[in-house]
């Protein structure tokens, strides 16, 4: 066994055992605390920046890791010895390779049918507190691994028993979220969307966290990404308070290039008017939208101290004298307290928001698609508007549609839903015809 109390080996330098224990932080399982004592500060500094792996790899090469396994042993057999120590290093040598601590957890969790089928076997044998201590794993996590590898419940989609466990999904709610998940109209919808509008349709009534770790066992490669955004820019209380207006072009397969014009409510997230033309930096089709746009509001702004702001760049279509003198008209003539202001020049905040929206029509509707000419463009268009305002549910206000969000429809009793579906669920997974489990006994 080694002896740890004859710290520093041959030529004055310290044995790898000791490096190695600091380096993997087990250091007060394995070393007496007089030899700990015994060190200097600079020196358990060094040795806790040492790669762990490559210090064991010495180690077997030198024949020394027998002496080491022998250090964490409960008691003087050999043979029990080699197997506690072998199992603990081994485990944290291939589970502590990840560099932050949640996903080391996420890791564990992950191979935790690995580490209960490993550990097992050798429960006698071993320190079983010190290993799970090792590994960074409690002793109740791991009795409750335990428990559920003993069975494999076929009535539940996670293999727990499904009337121990009455509150996971039932079969049916795991089969609509697997097709809805293949359905090909919302495949290029976001997690949050179809979660809102399966929630919307009674069809399922879960927690969206629920929802997307069910999805991603389901379906582990992810379909897409949604970029981080830095852009910062103004945020609505209500709908009609800032307004967005931007263009963005397009190219068709044909070779035709193409301008889309779009005016949407910061709030709601709606789109109000759209245009698509050949035009460029029209400013007569900003005025044209603009003035679609505000229709509906005619006669029925009676707080005269309601102010409505216009954000848009500081584009030629939309800095002129024909938007100017329509906002003059509008204000003097209509009544509408209304303001046209250029971002990060009137305001400091950008026009991120509508930028955002042409990214989402891009990458998730036109590059999809692909239309092959001008007009199947403009059909396009029509379609992905009604569908991003009327169909899919925006993930600012899930489970609603912006045009429900803009209409003041956002009723929904989500959380009676929510104890409706639970207690249902409940009664299904106790009702459960598995007969593999032992909780028939």
């Amino acid at each position: 066994m080694t002896n740890f109390n004859e710290e520093k080996g041959r030529g004055n330098r310290y044995s790898l055992e000791l490096r190695y224990a600091y380096a993997m932080g087990i250091e007060k399982l394995v070393i007496p605390k007089s030899i700990r004592k015994k060190l200097t500060k600079s020196t358990t500094y060094r040795w806790r920046q040492e790669d762990a792996e490559a210090l064991f790899e010495k180690m077997q090469s030198m024949g020394q890791s027998s002496q080491t396994i022998l250090a964490l042993s409960k008691n003087s057999d050999r043979r029990q010895a080699e197997i506690h120590a072998y199992m603990a290093m081994r485990m944290v040598l291939i589970l502590r390779t990840t560099k932050s601590k949640e996903a080391y957890k996420r890791l564990l969790k992950k191979n935790k049918q690995q580490i209960v089928n490993t550990l097992e076997p050798y429960q006698d044998d071993i320190d079983l507190r010190s290993v799970l201590k090792i590994i960074g794993l409690k002793k109740g996590t791991y009795d409750s691994w335990v428990e559920d590898s003993k069975f494999k419940c076929y009535a539940s989609w996670q293999s727990l028993c499904a009337k121990k466990h009455t509150n996971q999904l039932t079969d049916e709610e795991i089969k609509t979220i697997h097709d809805a998940c293949l359905d090909p109209a919302w495949e290029h919808w976001p997690l949050h969307a179809i979660h809102s509008r399966l929630l919307q349709d009674g069809r399922l009534s879960c927690h969206y966290t629920t929802f997307t770790r069910r999805h991603n066992e389901m379906f582990p490669k992810r379909r897409f990404e949604v970029p981080k955004q830095n852009k910062k820019g103004v945020s609505a209380s209500v709908p009609n308070e800032f307004w967005h207006i931007d263009i963005t072009k397009y190219k068709t397969s044909d070779g035709q290039k193409a301008s889309v014009y779009m005016i949407m409510d910061n709030f709601s997230r709606r789109i109000l008017a759209y245009k698509v033309s050949r035009s460029t930096s029209d400013k007569f089709i900003v005025r044209e939208l603009i003035l679609e746009a505000v229709r509906p509001l005619i006669g029925k702004n009676k707080d005269k101290e309601h102010q409505l702001d216009l954000i848009s760049d500081a584009g030629v279509e939309n800095k002129n004298k024909v938007v100017s003198d329509l906002f003059i008209e509008l204000n003097e003539k209509i009544g509408l307290n209304m303001n046209h202001k250029i971002a990060q020049f009137d305001i400091p905040e950008s026009n991120s928001m509508i930028e955002r929206l042409f990214r989402i029509i891009k990458g998730q509707y036109l590059r999809r698609l692909d239309p092959p000419s001008f007009k199947h463009l403009k059909a396009t268009i029509d379609d992905l508007v009604h569908e991003y305002n009327y169909v899919r549910p925006h993930y600012a206000h899930a489970p609603y549609t912006p045009d429900q969000v803009y209409n003041g429809l956002d009723n929904l009793d989500l959380k009676g839903m929510m104890e409706e579906a639970l207690i249902k669920r409940r009664k299904v997974n106790k009702n459960c015809d598995c007969t593999v489990c032992d909780c028939r006994q």
